[in-house]
């Protein structure tokens, strides 16, 4: 039995107007549960079900422009910045947020943040309710001293929020509702276990985290290793050399394999075509994205999307 009636998060924006707002940003995915979703989620008689909720996550990448302001809401707020900047305001206080930087919106809180103008942050984010949060808040240490906490940019927090996104597909029933709790789960888990002080982490790591999560927020533009050598301020040699360290791949392979990767995302998306995917993720021509394709997972992407699709 439930300890207390639980209130419904509400939907704070109708989706359609969120997603019109987004497609200003350089790059945006949404999962997100309409009203009558979040009651079927909620009203599950599965006890697992009910310790952690997500009803609203996504990725906006360089935000241009985006701004929230609330003053009380049910839900905590998650949000993790892996390049430019934005800001956070509450309780009289500002505080600066930037790429590595984890932020935390305590439930019913006054607070506002947003991008940068200049630099927009890029985001990854998600919606936290759920019977045990509180559980959760402290284990992942997310109602420390400041709402700011410098985590590092770190290659598989991104992936797991990619997945998180993924995996709001309808048909939405108890097995979907446990995919999403689970990779938020997974998220909190890494959080919790990420370093109490970022002196402990060496500083060539954190400079290849950073060039990681500029390189999952180009995935359409072509690879430029002088680029990416430049911009983490080592000669290209020592940039790949240390980026295999930190990796395991070359900065080449790395990029191509994220970019088959967000392929296989994409094409797991009903009514997205090869063509537009293709043309998404910067190749000219569609077979030549074909044969890229096929060269990794074995297959042609458009059998993958018929065995993924059904």
């Amino acid at each position: 039995m439930d300890p207390s009636p639980e209130l419904l998060p509400p939907l704070e924006t109708p989706l359609a107007r969120h997603r019109q707002t987004a497609t200003a940003y350089r790059g945006f995915r949404l999962g997100s549960l309409e009203e009558a979703q979040r009651s079927a989620w909620q009203a599950s008689a599965l006890p697992v079900l009910k310790s952690l909720r997500v009803f609203h996550s996504g990725i906006y990448l360089a935000a241009a422009g985006q701004r929230r302001e609330r003053h009380g809401h049910p839900e905590g707020v998650l949000i993790y910045c892996t390049d430019g900047q934005g800001f956070y305001h509450s309780d009289g206080q500002s505080f600066a947020v930037t790429a590595g930087d984890l932020l935390y919106c305590p439930r019913n809180s006054a607070h506002s943040y947003g991008a940068d103008t200049e630099h927009p942050w890029s985001i990854y984010w998600m919606h936290l309710s759920g019977h045990d949060l509180d559980s959760y808040e402290r284990l992942a240490r997310l109602l420390g001293p400041r709402p700011v906490r410098t985590i590092g940019v770190r290659e598989e927090l991104i992936a797991a929020f990619e997945r998180l996104v993924s995996h709001f597909r309808a048909p939405y029933d108890d097995a979907v509702w446990l995919a999403i709790q689970s990779e938020a789960l997974g998220i909190l888990a890494a959080i919790s276990l990420t370093p109490a002080s970022m002196e402990s982490i060496p500083q060539q790591t954190l400079v290849i985290q950073k060039i990681i999560a500029r390189m999952d927020a180009s995935l359409e533009r072509p690879f430029e290793l002088g680029e990416y050598a430049e911009q983490a301020g080592y000669h290209p040699s020592h940039f790949i050399r240390l980026f295999r360290q930190v990796t395991g791949d070359s900065p080449g392979a790395y990029f191509s394999k994220r970019k088959m990767q967000r392929a296989c995302e994409l094409l797991s998306h009903p009514g997205t075509s090869v063509h537009e995917v293709s043309l998404q993720l910067g190749f000219a021509n569609p077979y030549y994205f074909s044969n890229a394709f096929k060269k990794v997972f074995g297959l042609a992407p458009s059998h993958y999307q018929q065995r993924r699709i059904v």
